[in-house]
């Protein structure tokens, strides 16, 4: 990911950071940024503490998206411990106590 604001790097720019962040001034999203996270980081700007998302409801409303962008591996505890057992047959060298 990109960090926010990574060209303010000067005390000047992050002295108008300090002092506008709090007016609403706000990054224009980066290209190529899932809708889904989009909405969520603009939730999560919201003047309104309350009306910005939890914990609670903001995990179960973008697990999915989440999940599928960055396409997690499900694999079952059989197929690690082969995975592992691979690893340390292909680099003998590591020591594991």
């Amino acid at each position: 990911g990109i960090p926010p604001f990574k060209n303010f790097t000067s005390k000047c720019d992050q002295d108008l950071l300090y002092f506008n962040i709090p007016k609403g001034y706000r990054e224009n999203t980066i290209e190529g940024t899932p809708e889904d996270y989009k909405e969520l980081y603009e939730k999560c700007w919201n003047s309104i503490p309350e009306k910005r998302p939890n914990e609670d409801n903001s995990t179960y409303e973008y697990s999915t998206p989440i999940e599928t962008e960055i396409n997690i591996k499900n694999i079952s505890a059989e197929e690690q411990t082969n995975e592992l057992n691979q690893l340390l047959d292909t680099h003998d060298d590591l020591i594991i106590p």
